[in-house]
């Protein structure tokens, strides 16, 4: 690891460009409230926007900061990926790392890492070891994003942090959006020209995941709050770095999709053995309405729909078969949500489990066994001896 250097005296800002140099984010330290803003081919998507974090035990850390120190890389390397998109993923930013400590009493320490990828940049902070701080307690993040102009956003509105994410998607100007919203990540804002920009996390490692408000033309941070009705988003030891906060940009939105940004910041996987892990595609019938066409397949939980589904899969190439649920009763019964108590160990009348695996083997079709949590947590010590 490269080690810190000091900021030119007279220098208040930090560019970090883009291998390919068509994105830039500019780290603004000057008055000591650091904040963020990216461009992409020249033009300004966010303008400057606040960061830090308030700390439930000593405040918010997030103005009073002096730099000590910045450390500069760059990578460009390929790994093998087992699943997603692409086979072999690169990665390929330019990064900086900025350590920061407060002017006063108790001069609490903070980093602030930011990367340039030729397909958007990251940003997370990291919490150092430092001395008479040990213990994390977190009650929200001050980052804030400030987009220009007034694209059309792509909105997952929630009711609130506890929902299964399942909401649709709501267009509209940004500036229409209702003012103090809950929204959702990914968000993608989408310009006249073409330019995409989508918001979203990686690497979450215990920490919670983070929403964004709506307030004033400003998108604030907000993390999802613990189950336990502390008042606190994350309790934990330092050192510490949160997740990834991720601005995915491209010149049109289908292009977002090709991006292996996000994987690119997670972890790489602990698992040694991968053999097991088959990805490929699967027959989902809840996506598509258990629609049977005209071919006289009645649309339920048995045996004979799910028969004429593996043949369908094995027809077309398709490994997976998928046995879910129909309106709000899963393969084991109903209602689904709230759980009604179904048994997770044997399918309804008509559908004979043992059966459809039986024959999804002699196919070749692999079957995936889809159901709530509820159901699970409820039955654990029955299904999981």
């Amino acid at each position: 690891m490269m080690p810190f250097f000091a900021l030119p005296a007279l220098a208040s800002t930090l560019r970090i460009v883009s291998p390919d140099e068509r994105i830039a984010a500019t780290l603004d330290l000057s008055e000591g409230k650091p904040s963020l803003s990216v461009a992409f081919q020249g033009r300004t998507l966010l303008a400057p926007g606040a960061l830090g974090i308030d700390f439930a035990d000593s405040g918010p850390l997030a103005s009073g900061l002096r730099v000590t120190g910045v450390r500069e890389s760059q990578r460009d390397s390929t790994w093998k990926s087992l699943t997603g998109k692409t086979s072999r993923v690169r990665d390929h930013y330019r990064e900086a790392t900025v350590a920061l400590q407060e002017e006063k009493a108790p001069r609490r320490r903070l980093e602030i890492v930011v990367r340039a990828y030729d397909d958007g940049v990251a940003f997370r902070y990291r919490i150092p070891k430092q001395a008479g701080w040990t213990d994390l307690a977190v009650r929200e993040e001050l980052t804030e994003f400030r987009p220009t102009g007034n694209p059309k956003a792509y909105a997952l509105v929630l009711p609130n942090e506890r929902t299964p994410y399942e909401e649709p998607y709501q267009t509209a100007p940004l500036r229409d959006l209702k003012e103090g919203a809950l929204i959702g990540l990914p968000l993608m804002l989408s310009y006249v020209d073409g330019t995409a920009l989508a918001f979203t996390e990686a690497d979450l490692t215990d920490y919670p995941g983070i929403y964004l408000r709506p307030t004033g033309g400003v998108l604030k941070g907000h993390l999802s709050p613990r189950l336990d009705d502390s008042g606190l988003a994350v309790r934990g030891k330092l050192p510490k770095a949160t997740p990834w906060r991720v601005l995915m940009v491209s010149d049109a939105p289908g292009k977002l999709i090709e991006s292996n940004l996000v994987l690119n910041l997670n972890p790489p996987s602990v698992l040694k053995d991968t053999s097991w892990i088959r990805p490929g595609k699967t027959a989902f019938p809840w996506w598509n309405g258990y629609n049977t066409g005209d071919t006289g397949i009645a649309p339920a939980q048995t045996t004979e729909y799910h028969k004429w589904c593996i043949d369908f899969c094995a027809k077309h190439g398709i490994p997976y078969h998928s046995i879910d649920g129909l309106d709000n009763v899963a393969w084991y019964g109903g209602p689904i949500m709230p759980y009604g108590g179904g048994p997770i160990t044997a399918g309804l009348p008509g559908l004979d489990v043992p059966e459809v695996l039986r024959y999804a083997k002699s196919k070749g079709v692999r079957i995936r066994v889809w159901m709530s949590s509820a159901a699970a947590k409820a039955q654990m010590a029955t299904a999981y001896p």
